[in-house]
């Protein structure tokens, strides 16, 4: 089903092509997508000034913030269950412990940058 959607998805977006800048229907991959990017680029500067208008962030109202605060609060509270909410400092036990497991996953990638960026090197020297 999800590559049915794809293909018809593909062809879709071909036609649309085809109708509004005169590309074959059979055109390469690569092709359509150049031709899809430059009628991106050219559309932008024109929508640009309208979308800007329409999707310009807005600071959260008083209501927004408490509700965000209260979703941050109750995210660990439901790993924890029922009993956590009368155990003084579980929240915070279990978002320490998740940040904890994400930080340290996310240093074990910072690094390799170093002999990613030396592998890189070496293989486009001249």
């Amino acid at each position: 089903m999800f590559f049915g959607d794809l293909y018809i998805g593909g062809r879709l977006i071909k036609e649309a092509l085809h109708r509004a800048v005169g590309l074959p229907r059979d055109a390469s991959m690569f092709s359509t997508l150049f031709v899809l990017g430059v009628a991106a680029a050219a559309l932008a500067d024109i929508a640009a000034p309208v979308l800007r208008r329409v999707f310009r962030p807005r600071r959260p109202s008083f209501a927004q913030a408490m509700i965000a605060t209260a979703v941050a609060r109750e995210i660990p509270r439901g790993i924890g269950g029922a009993q956590s909410r009368d155990t003084p400092f579980a929240g915070a036990t279990i978002t320490v412990s998740i940040l904890a497991h994400a930080l340290h996953a996310l240093a074990g990638q910072l690094s390799r940058i170093p002999s990613a960026m030396v592998a890189f090197r070496r293989g486009f020297r001249i």
